[in-house]
């Protein structure tokens, strides 16, 4: 039995500058086309609690090779090629397309949000299941796509989501498709719905582990448990909202270098948000061993509903070099 703590306080975190030279010595990265940093509440302070028998004790934890990265990440993704990175040379390590259901390839454990009719369980307010072409949802690619819902606020963190125990080496690059239909004229300021969680659990029960998330709060892509705590802003002037109603390409890098660790993410080709990774300093790494993606988000948030499709992680043989250009692990060394 473990307790699994997925995230510490709520209280906002100052939006430090993050130190262009110590970016430059972790990632071999220079400064990029903006400097704006965005302050942001830590994503949850609850608990979960259960026992996962033969998969072990941890956490609640495709992308189409033809699509354009384009030039707005308001924009639909379109038709053309990614640019390659010349630094990428990437081996798929693990990935889901939902085809094979649920538990398949992810971590046999369910809280009770899993439906498998996509009915909402009693007792509840969100849930996911796995939907079909034939339902009429959005599939990226496939027959299946997850999606997750709510149908009204909760006393704490809405948590609907198959997690992935992993054991992963970084650097590494994660892609995932993620379809997001919610209003955000229903949405305060500081209620978020999250895309994905990433971090270092270190498997001895205790629940410890440097963690670190991506949501979209107050209509725009932030990280949290970073620093800066929202991230550093690198995207296009003005930030854009991000986009509902369509399928958006998110490519991750993640890089833990024991106690110091950086992520940063291009949003459909173009990079939008970086961060070091500030929570190894207390639990330090060098390998991701937890993941989840999709419908985590505030207690507050009353509706919304998320697919992802093609989930994918990838190693990498080396750090990159070029962090403008998305990496293309579909491209090949």
């Amino acid at each position: 039995m473990e307790t699994i703590f997925d995230g510490d306080s709520d209280a906002q975190r100052s939006a430090t500058p993050l130190p262009i030279l110590l970016l430059a010595l972790a990632v071999g990265c220079g400064s990029t086309s903006a400097d704006l940093y965005r302050g942001a509440p830590d994503q949850g302070a609850d608990t979960d609690t259960y026992t996962d028998g033969d998969a072990g004790t941890g956490t609640n934890p495709s992308t189409d090779p033809g699509i354009d990265p384009g030039t707005d990440p308001g924009t639909d993704p379109g038709t053309d090629p990614i640019d390659p990175n010349a630094g990428a040379n990437c081996s798929l390590v693990w990935s889901s397309g939902f085809e094979q259901g649920f538990p398949g390839e992810w971590l046999n454990w369910d809280d009770g949000s899993y439906s498998v009719s996509g009915t909402m369980p009693s007792g509840r307010v969100s849930a996911w299941t796995i939907v079909d072409d034939a339902s009429g949802a959005p599939i990226y690619s496939g027959d299946h796509s997850y999606k997750g819902w709510i149908v009204s606020s909760a006393g704490a963190s809405h948590r609907a989501y198959p997690s992935l125990h992993t054991d992963v080496p970084t650097p590494l690059i994660n892609t995932f498709m993620v379809y997001l239909d919610a209003d955000y004229d229903q949405m305060s300021s500081t209620d978020w719905i999250h895309f994905g969680t990433w971090g270092n659990a270190d498997g001895q029960g205790g629940g410890e582990w440097a963690l670190h998330t991506m949501s979209v709060r107050d209509r725009q892509l932030e990280f949290a448990h970073t620093t800066p705590g929202g991230g550093e802003y690198i995207g296009p002037s003005p930030e854009p909202d991000f986009p509902v109603g369509r399928w958006v390409r998110f490519t991750v890098y993640v890089h833990y270098q024991g106690t110091d660790g950086f992520v940063q993410v291009w949003q459909d080709g173009v990079p939008m948000l970086r961060a070091q990774v500030s929570e190894l300093g207390g639990n330090p790494g060098t390998r991701v061993t937890r993941a989840h993606w999709g419908m985590y988000a505030s207690s507050g948030t009353s509706q919304g509903i998320q697919y992802n499709d093609d989930i994918r992680i990838w190693t990498l043989d080396a750090p990159l070099t070029d962090l403008e250009t998305e990496p293309d692990c579909y491209a090949g060394p």
